[in-house]
């Protein structure tokens, strides 16, 4: 059915299932991209395309990964900030089928983000030796169970907001967004979305969307840090930090 759903706090679930479909389609495009170029491309490619179903998890694979030396150092790096360039991306395309207005007041914000996390990557990929890549795997291309996960806590997280905004008010929304944001910063975009298209003030949902992306940005920080060690943390920490930071200028510009 279209439209907010009671019963689910407010959850349109034909919206929810759109964002479902459009998961899986990237999904797909990653695994044709992957088999094209997956052995030319290297990590930086797989880190980027994988940072669509999840840069927490691709960035805790990477670090682990270096930490064994299985890959180069400061190839894992440049996946790892690769995967965070895909973060800013969806979370515009989320919000652009969701809840367009605020999808136009984020852009700045995400673009700026992107810009500097693939800087980061350019010159991460571009100063060391070249990387082995491994031929990528030939699994299942549509990972429907990822993908209908996604739509749970998306579902989840719009419960938990509404509520928030319900007991608490607007201070809750946020304070929930940031709560939401440590699991999934995308599953709480996703449901400011669905609250701003049924009267969220647009005022209110982009301070939840930043509050869920600043928690989401620490939590992949500490992953990169545990997973990896000091020097594959302590670059990725930087360069989540570094497009924190132009995010919040560009946003405060426009």
């Amino acid at each position: 059915p279209a439209g907010p759903q009671t019963l689910l706090g407010g959850a349109d679930m034909r919206r929810l299932a759109v964002l479902v479909l459009l998961i899986l389609l990237l999904q797909a495009a990653g695994h044709v991209a992957l088999r094209l170029f997956g052995a030319r491309a290297g990590l930086t490619l797989s880190g980027f395309l994988s940072g669509f179903v999840s840069s927490l998890a691709t960035i805790a694979s990477l670090g682990a990964r270096a930490r064994h030396g299985d890959v180069p150092l400061r190839a894992a790096q440049a996946g790892a900030l690769a995967s965070s360039a895909a973060t800013w991306i969806q979370s515009v395309m989320i919000l652009g089928a969701i809840a367009p207005p605020l999808a136009r007041l984020l852009l700045p914000a995400a673009l700026a983000g992107a810009a500097v996390a693939l800087l980061l990557v350019a010159w991460l990929a571009l100063g060391g030796p070249p990387a082995e890549a491994r031929q990528p795997a030939t699994g299942a291309v549509l990972r429907v169970r990822e993908a209908a996960l996604v739509a749970l806590l998306i579902g989840a997280a719009t419960l938990l907001l509404g509520a928030a905004g319900r007991w608490l008010g607007e201070r809750g929304v946020v304070a929930g967004a940031a709560l939401a944001g440590v699991a999934d910063a995308h599953a709480a975009i996703a449901a400011l979305g669905g609250l701003s298209s049924g009267g969220l003030a647009l005022t209110t949902a982009i301070w939840g969307v930043w509050a869920a992306l600043l928690s989401n940005s620490m939590v992949r920080a500490i992953t990169a840090l545990a997973s990896g060690g000091r020097r594959f943390g302590g670059v990725v920490g930087v360069g989540l930090a570094a497009q924190l930071a132009a995010a919040a200028l560009a946003l405060y510009l426009s």
